[in-house]
C-alpha cells in the first residue's frame, strides 16, 4: 500500500500515480467486498508495491540532486507523521469493535505489537492471520512496504555515492531476479502460500522494479525518449497482454511464483509513461480530479475498508449483495474523507513546519560567518509575498498554486493580479482559498492590457518583506522560497536569482533540442549577476530595493516587454546586490507553439529591441551621440555578420545556422528602435 510524502506534492513531481493509486484501492476494496472471484485485488496491492518504489526513489533522487544529500533525519520523520496518525486511529476503533463484539476477533500482545511496528506479515503467515481483529489482515503489505522505508534509503546513499543510478539500477535487477528464484526454491519445499504471498522476503521485488524504473528513467533528472504514439501504445499493448496472463492463467506453480515478477516487468513501464506523457488520452483520465482525490484517501481506505466490510458483514449479511457492497464503499468513504480531513490534512500541516525547521537548522551548520544565530532567525521570520501576473492560463496557474501550497518555507502571502478582464483566474483562486491554502490569497483585475501595470498592481497589493516574482506558467518545487531566501540573508543581498529549467516536450523538433535555445546561462551560487545575466521569471526582491522607485516596473514597456529587465538594470545600478543561487530551481514548460523558428525570431527581435531602447534612453549610462551611432553601426556589422554565418554553418545542423539567425534578428530589433518600431508583443496575447 503506498504512502506519499504528501497528498499533493507527488501529484505535482509525477503526475497520474493519484489517478493509479485510486484505481489500486478499486481493485483492492471490490475484490474484499466479496468479488475476490471477479476481481483481482492482489493485483492492486503488486499495483501499489510498485507505485511505491518508484515514488520514493524518485523523490530521494530529486532531493539528492538538488541539495547534494538526503536527510534521513527528515526522511523518517516524515514518514512517521503521515503513516502513524491514520493508523493508530484504525487500530483503536477495531479495537473497541472488538472488545464490544461488533466484529469477530481481538488483540493478542502479540498481533498489537506487530501492528504497531509492521511485522504484521510475518505475524500473520505465522499464527494463520489470529491475534488481530477481522479485517487487519491487510496490514501484511503495509509491513512489506515499511520494510522498505527502513531498509533502502541508508543503502541508496552507500551505493550512490561510488555508483550511478544505472548500475544501481542492475543491482536491484539481479535481487529482483534472485528473489524470483527464490520463490521457486520455497515452492518446490513446500512453503505456504501465504508465506510465499505476503512474506517481505518473497514480495519485495514489486518495490524494488519500482525503484529501478525511478533509477533507469527518472522524469525530470533523466532525458524522456522520444516515443511517438504508435511505440507508446505498442508497450501499452504488450504490458495488457503481460498482466492479462498473469491473471488468467492459473497454474499453481505459477501463480505462486512467476505471476508476480510478470505483473511487475509490465507494471513498471505503464507506470513511467502514465507520469511522462500524462496529457495522452491514453492516460490523461488518470488525473482527472475525482479520482486524484480518491487516490489521495487511498491509504486511509486500504486501512479501514476491510474493518467496515466485517461490521457490516455481521449483521447485515442476510441483506441483498448490493445493499452490502453499496453500504462497505459509502461507510468506507465516509469514514476516509473525514481521517484525511481532520487527521491527515493537519498532520500534513505539522509536516510541512518540521520540515521546514529541520532544513533551515541544516542550512545554518553550512554558515561559518559567526552569525548562525541572527541569520537562522530573520529566515525563520521572514515573511514572504508571492506577485504572480496571470493572463488566460487557469489551469497552469492552479498547478502553480498547488506548488505554492507545499513550500517548505510557507509564503506569508499570494498575490494573483489578472491582465484578463473577464476573470478567467477568479475560480482557481477561489478554489485553492477553500481548499486550506496555509497562506493569505489576494485576487485582482488589472484589465488593461498591460503587463507593467499588471506586474506594478501585485505589488502595491503585496505586503511581505520580500517579493517573489514567478510567470503563471512555472512550476515551483517544494524548497524554491526555502533557497531564495537562505540566499538573500546568507550573501546579504537584495536580490536572489535562479534558474528557469525548459520542459521541452519529446517531440519536440530534434533541432530544438540540440540547440538549447531556452536554457539560461548558470553561475555559481553566491556570485553577483553580470548585466548580461539578468533574467526575471525566478526572483526574490527585498520589499526595501523596491521602495526607492516610484513606478516598479516602467508602463511605458507594458506592451513591448522588457519591463523586468529594466528593473533589474535599474536596481542594479542603483547599488542593489543581485546574487545567484543555483539550486533555487523553477520548471517552465514550453508551449508547442513556442517550438518554432518564428517564435525564437521574434523573441531574439524583441530583446535587441529591449536592449537598445533601455541603452537610448540612458538606463545604463549617459550616451553621446557619436557613442549612439556607433552603437548602431556595429548593431549593422554583426547583423551582416550573423547573417554571413548562418548560410556558412546551414550544412553542420539547423540547430547551428538557427543560433546564428537569432543573433541576427538580435540586431536587426536594435536597427528596428532606431526607426521608432517596437514589436508589441503583450498587445493581443500573453508570453
Amino acid at each position: 500500500m503506498n504512502r506519499p510524502l504528501t497528498s499533493t506534492t507527488t501529484a505535482k513531481l509525477l503526475p497520474s500515480l493519484d489517478g493509479l493509486r485510486a484505481v489500486a484501492i478499486g481493485l483492492v476494496l471490490l475484490a474484499h467486498s466479496g468479488f475476490q472471484s471477479w476481481v483481482p485485488g492482489g493485483f492492486g496491492v503488486t499495483l501499489f508495491f510498485v507505485i511505491s518504489g518508484y515514488l520514493i526513489t524518485s523523490l530521494m533522487r530529486s532531493e539528492i540532486d538538488t541539495s547534494g544529500k538526503l536527510n534521513l533525519r527528515n526522511f523518517y520523520q516524515r514518514r512517521c507523521l503521515r503513516l502513524y496518525p491514520p493508523l493508530l486511529l484504525v487500530i483503536i476503533i477495531t479495537g473497541g469493535l472488538s472488545q464490544y463484539g461488533l466484529i469477530d476477533g481481538v488483540y493478542s500482545p502479540g498481533g498489537l505489537l506487530a501492528a504497531l511496528l509492521y511485522f504484521s506479515n510475518y505475524q500473520l503467515i505465522f499464527g494463520n492471520f489470529s491475534g488481530v481483529p477481522a479485517g487487519l489482515g491487510v496490514l501484511w503489505s503495509l509491513a512489506i512496504e515499511e520494510h522498505f522505508y527502513l531498509a533502502f534509503p541508508p543503502l541508496f546513499i552507500l551505493l550512490q555515492r561510488r555508483w550511478t543510478p544505472i548500475k544501481i539500477a542492475y543491482l536491484l535487477a539481479l535481487l529482483c531476479a534472485a528473489i524470483l528464484g527464490w520463490r521457486f526454491w520455497l515452492y518446490q519445499r513446500g512453503a505456504s502460500e501465504h508465506y510465499l504471498q505476503m512474506a517481505t522476503d518473497t514480495r519485495v521485488d514489486a518495490v524494488l522494479a519500482g525503484c529501478l524504473m525511478a533509477l533507469v528513467r527518472h522524469p525530470t533528472l533523466d532525458p524522456i525518449p522520444n516515443l511517438g504514439i504508435r511505440k507508446i501504445c505498442a508497450v501499452v499493448a504488450i504490458c495488457a497482454l503481460f498482466i492479462l496472463t498473469s491473471l488468467l492463467y492459473r497454474n499453481e506453480q505459477f501463480r505462486l511464483t512467476l505471476r508476480y515478477s510478470l505483473q511487475i516487468v509490465a507494471i513498471a513501464p505503464l507506470i513511467y509513461l502514465s507520469v511522462t506523457h500524462s496529457s495522452l488520452k491514453l492516460f490523461s483520465w488518470l488525473n482527472w480530479e475525482p479520482l486524484k482525490y480518491v487516490g489521495q484517501l487511498s491509504y486511509v481506505i486500504y486501512l479501514s475498508h476491510h474493518v467496515i466490510y466485517f461490521a457490516i458483514v455481521r449483521y447485515g449479511n442476510s441483506i441483498h449483495w448490493t445493499i452490502r457492497v453499496l453500504a462497505v464503499v459509502v461507510g468506507t468513504a465516509v469514514f476516509s474523507m473525514l481521517v484525511h480531513h481532520l487527521v491527515e490534512r493537519p498532520f500534513a500541516k505539522v509536516r510541512r513546519r518540521l520540515h521546514n525547521y529541520l532544513l533551515q537548522e541544516h542550512n545554518m551548520e553550512t554558515f561559518t560567518d559567526g552569525s548562525k544565530p541572527s541569520i537562522h532567525a530573520e529566515i525563520e521570520t521572514a515573511k514572504i509575498s508571492v506577485c504572480i501576473a496571470t493572463y488566460q492560463r487557469p489551469e497552469r496557474l492552479r498547478l502553480l498554486l498547488n506548488d505554492l501550497t507545499q513550500q517548505i518555507h510557507c509564503p506569508y502571502e499570494v498575490i494573483v493580479v489578472d491582465n484578463d478582464c473577464h476573470g478567467s483566474a477568479r475560480d482557481v483562486v477561489v478554489a485553492c482559498r477553500s481548499n486550506g491554502a496555509p497562506f493569505k490569497m489576494t485576487y485582482a483585475i488589472q484589465p488593461k492590457k498591460n503587463i507593467s501595470a499588471t506586474r506594478n498592481r501585485s505589488v502595491e497589493l503585496a505586503s511581505g518583506d520580500w517579493l517573489a516574482f514567478v510567470d503563471d506558467d512555472e512550476r515551483a518545487p517544494t524548497d524554491w522560497i526555502q533557497r531564495l531566501v537562505a540566499s538573500a540573508y546568507r550573501y546579504r543581498a537584495d536580490g536572489v536569482l535562479g534558474p528557469v529549467l525548459p520542459g521541452i516536450p519529446p517531440n519536440a523538433p530534434t533541432w530544438i533540442r540540440r540547440g538549447k535555445f531556452y536554457d539560461w546561462a548558470r553561475i555559481k551560487t553566491g556570485e553577483v549577476i553580470p548585466p548580461n545575466g539578468l533574467r526575471f521569471g525566478n526572483v526574490l526582491l527585498s520589499r526595501a530595493s523596491l521602495s526607492r522607485h516610484r513606478q516598479v516596473f516602467d508602463p511605458h514597456l507594458g506592451l513591448t516587454g522588457g519591463e523586468d529587465g529594466d528593473l533589474l538594470n535599474r536596481l542594479r545600478l542603483g547599488g542593489a546586490k543581485l546574487v545567484w543561487c543555483d539550486e533555487a530551481v523553477i520548471h517552465e514548460p514550453v508551449e508547442a507553439k513556442r517550438l518554432s523558428l518564428g517564435w525564437l525570431l521574434r523573441r531574439s527581435l524583441r530583446g535587441g529591441q529591449d536592449f537598445a531602447a533601455h541603452t537610448l534612453r540612458g538606463r545604463y549610462g549617459p550616451l553621446p551621440l557619436l557613442v549612439k551611432w556607433v552603437f548602431f553601426a556595429r548593431a549593422l556589422l554583426q547583423m551582416i555578420a550573423a547573417l554571413a554565418l548562418t548560410v556558412v554553418t546551414a550544412p553542420f545542423g539547423r540547430h547551428r545556422s538557427a543560433r546564428w539567425l537569432m543573433k541576427a534578428a538580435a540586431n536587426a530589433g536594435k536597427l528596428s528602435v532606431l526607426a521608432g518600431w517596437h514589436y508589441r508583443e503583450y498587445a493581443s496575447t500573453s508570453s
